[in-house]
């Protein structure tokens, strides 16, 4: 299964480190570049340091082939 996380806050860090943990093929989107770089030292999974409601960072993620987009960011957008 692979998902799709936008958001590397405190939610979305533990729950991309879980399904890694699992095994899953995980992609992890954060537009700050602190957070997705200490994202990216701790996590076994590729990681984005990009703004995730742009389409061409969504298909550098691989959204036509995941199974699971979530969203856990502060914003609605």
């Amino acid at each position: 299964m692979s998902y799709i996380i936008l958001g590397a806050g405190s939610v979305g860090f533990q729950l991309a480190k879980q399904l890694v943990d699992e095994g899953k093929d995980v992609v992890l989107i954060e537009k700050d570049a602190e957070t997705a770089k200490q994202a990216n030292d701790l996590l076994d999974c590729l990681v984005l340091n990009e703004v995730g409601n742009i389409s061409s960072t969504l298909q550098r993620a691989g959204i036509e082939k995941a199974e699971y987009f979530i969203g856990v960011t502060d914003s609605d957008e």
